[in-house]
Formats: structure tokens, C-alpha cells, sequence
């Protein structure tokens, strides 16, 4: 785990609604479980990454959420940048939803 997502996770397990987290090694990815009962799959992606595939990958997350059922959501995160990628997050506006969550 690198420092950036390091720093993501910190800050999502320091909210009073997580239950639980889990980091993927297969696939690089955190789960979350609320309090009440949400499943969140996190893909966090460096400020640095081009969003040539992250449009695609998103896409598939959304599919994925879409087929799992209301207690599952998924999120794609930049660290600070939006990169005009419709439904994807920088951390402080992902860290307001999950707070909802």
C-alpha cells in the first residue's frame, strides 16, 4: 500500500459508520462495510494516472453496483484532482458521501 492510499484509508476507517475495511492484494482495492449493512468497493487512483482505462473501469464498477444490489456501491477516487471523469470522486467530496452511507 502506498502512502496516497495509505491516507485514503485512514480517513474513511477514522468515520463513526465504518464496521470493517479489507485491501484486495488481487486487485488493489479496499472494501468497506458500514454500520448499516453498505459493502463499498474502492478503487483509489493517483493524481498521476492517465484515465485512459479509468473511464472503462468505472463503467464496469458501475455495472457492478448496479447488478449486486442496493447494498453494494462502488466508487472510483482521485486524491485531489477531478479529472472530468462523470462519477468519479476526489477524496473530500467521496469522504461526504460515505459519511451517508
Amino acid at each position: 500500500m502506498n502512502q496516497e492510499e495509505r491516507n485514503l484509508i485512514n480517513i474513511v476507517v477514522g468515520l463513526d459508520n465504518i464496521r470493517w475495511w479489507h485491501r484486495s492484494m488481487e486487485r488493489k482495492d479496499f472494501r468497506v462495510m458500514t454500520e448499516v449493512g453498505k459493502l463499498v468497493l474502492i478503487e483509489f487512483k493517483g493524481d498521476d494516472r492517465d484515465n485512459s482505462d479509468s473511464r472503462m473501469k468505472l463503467e464496469l464498477g458501475r455495472q457492478w453496483q448496479a447488478q449486486a444490489g442496493p447494498n453494494y456501491r462502488y466508487f472510483m477516487v482521485f486524491r485531489n484532482t477531478n479529472l472530468g471523469i462523470d462519477r468519479a470522486y476526489t477524496i473530500d467530496k467521496f469522504v461526504e458521501i460515505m459519511r451517508n452511507l
